[in-house]
């Protein structure tokens, strides 16, 4: 019989599942790599839930992480009865959920058992990367963000939200903020061409092995110069750089001019996730 656990802390939830995430590195990319972000891991905190389902053995069957009303959940085709524990959790205590993302198959399991109704979803490719093609760049470079630049940028995040959801998930001081800290953490980098910033991209995330680049953003009016294709690679270079062996990235599965640009740096399909809204 399996027995759902509600973890106190990021830290013990890593301790009992690290192993199992680490099974498979990108697919869990998000419930593993969201929970190495976290500042303070050994903080109890009210509005986050850390839960693992395990079988008789102690073995891990499914887990899920909510830091905001947004899910992730990590699992595998037999994760039916552990994640229909999962979301009997959640019917059960009203928590609050806005979407669901995961390997494909996983946030669909769950949403067939969930009290909302999906308004809708998205299909999204994972690609991976070990090496970049020899390319012919645009003009420009690759630099870090500065916080001079921080307006500039902070609007760039909400075209980011606008182009991939035809709207901003977060009001525009929430934008701000998260830019900002972005900054700071150095997570944040930029493609200036005439020392005008053309195009972003950010360093989501970090696994042992993986960083997932994410928010790749150039303005409509310049657009068409190759800016995107040369942050993308050159970020990807950037990390490769460090030391980790993989770079991978999201695209929308409708999305096929992104999926021809990364194609062409070097990154290939590999999975694909899931991203439900309720």
């Amino acid at each position: 019989m399996s027995k759902l656990i509600i973890h106190k802390t990021a830290q013990e939830y890593l301790y009992l599942n690290h192993s199992f995430l680490m099974e498979n590195e990108l697919a869990n990319n998000l419930t593993l790599g969201v929970t190495l972000s976290l500042e303070n891991k050994n903080i109890e905190n009210p509005d986050h839930r850390f839960i693992s389902v395990v079988n008789r053995n102690g073995k891990t069957e499914a887990v899920s992480v909510n830091i905001s009303p947004r899910m992730m959940i990590s699992g595998n085709p037999n994760s039916k009865n552990a994640i229909k524990l999962i979301s009997d959790y959640f019917n059960n205590t009203g928590f609050p959920i806005t979407s669901i993302i995961g390997e494909k198959g996983l946030p669909e399991m769950f949403a067939k058992n969930f009290f909302k109704n999906k308004t809708s979803g998205r299909d999204l490719i994972v690609h991976q990367l070990t090496k970049t093609n020899d390319l012919k760049l645009s003009s420009g470079r690759l630099e870090p963000a500065n916080e001079i630049d921080l307006p500039k940028l902070a609007e760039f995040r909400y075209g980011f939200d606008i182009d991939t959801f035809g709207y901003s998930r977060s009001d525009k001081n929430k934008l701000y903020s998260e830019t900002e800290v972005n900054i700071k953490k150095k997570n944040l980098f930029v493609w200036k061409d005439n020392r005008e910033i053309v195009s972003m991209a950010v360093i989501m995330r970090n696994t042992q092995n993986i960083a997932i680049i994410g928010r790749v953003y150039t303005p409509k009016d310049l657009r068409g110069k190759g800016y995107g294709t040369s942050i993308v690679h050159s970020l990807s270079n950037e990390i490769l750089k460090r030391g980790l062996p993989v770079c991978a990235l999201f695209t929308d599965k409708l999305n096929l001019t992104s999926t021809k640009v990364y194609y062409n740096v070097g990154y290939r399909p590999v999975m694909e996730f899931t991203d439900v809204y309720f």
